[in-house]
């Protein structure tokens, strides 16, 4: 198992925060997309899920998407479209894309969602959501490859083909308070099993 940098278990004052948060015109609150927008990461289901959220009688229900990531290029071949997607579905004044996100303010537009959403295909270990638990923020995230063994019960859990089922985890997520709750301290719990010193000292012992 891998480990996270402490930035991401230190908690930011909302004045420090929100200096980052201001430089993306971005108020707390949204829920947030990061990670990389390689077409395994299932941005795709992502943006359709919400457009059917956006387009129902719900919609007042979600808060803004913002969604972090190199973008699609001719240099960019293998990341979704993000941009026709959002033009095709209707989301331009819902959906902010920031493009690439300097390391060092990652762990604020963490502490700034109200949550993550990852509905990736495939992880080799799923970093992003254990940052995101470590910041203390609830995850929404498939058991998809080594996803299974990290999330535990530790997020909402969907299929990464159901876009009904991730429409439904988006409302909730927005919307419980209780639910965000339980998440927030359950990735907390889970994230303190993933630290560097430990990876460190398991390698070494593996080598004795």
């Amino acid at each position: 198992p891998l480990g996270i940098g402490h930035a991401f278990r230190e908690p930011i004052t909302p004045t420090v925060r929100d200096s980052i948060l201001v430089r993306f015109e971005l108020l707390p609150g949204y829920l947030y997309h990061g990670g990389g927008l390689e077409l395994r990461k299932n941005t795709a289901l992502l943006l359709r899920a919400y457009a059917k959220v956006m387009h129902s009688s719900e919609s007042a229900l979600l808060p803004p998407l913002v969604i972090s990531g190199t973008l699609h290029t001719e240099d960019n071949p293998l990341a979704t479209p993000v941009r026709t997607l959002i033009a095709e579905l209707g989301l331009e004044s819902r959906v902010r894309l920031l493009g690439w996100v300097p390391d060092a303010d990652l762990p604020a537009l963490y502490q700034g969602a109200l949550a993550f959403i990852y509905p990736s295909r495939y992880e080799g270990f799923g970093l992003p959501v254990l940052e995101a638990f470590a910041s203390g923020t609830p995850v929404i995230s498939t058991a998809s490859g080594s996803l299974a063994e990290l999330v535990s019960d530790a997020a909402l859990v969907i299929s990464p083909d159901d876009c009904d089922g991730l429409a439904r985890a988006l409302i909730s997520i927005s919307t419980d308070a209780g639910l965000r709750d339980r998440l927030r301290q359950q990735g907390r719990v889970r994230s303190a099993g993933y630290d560097w010193s430990r990876f460190t000292a398991a390698v070494v012992s593996s080598l004795l």
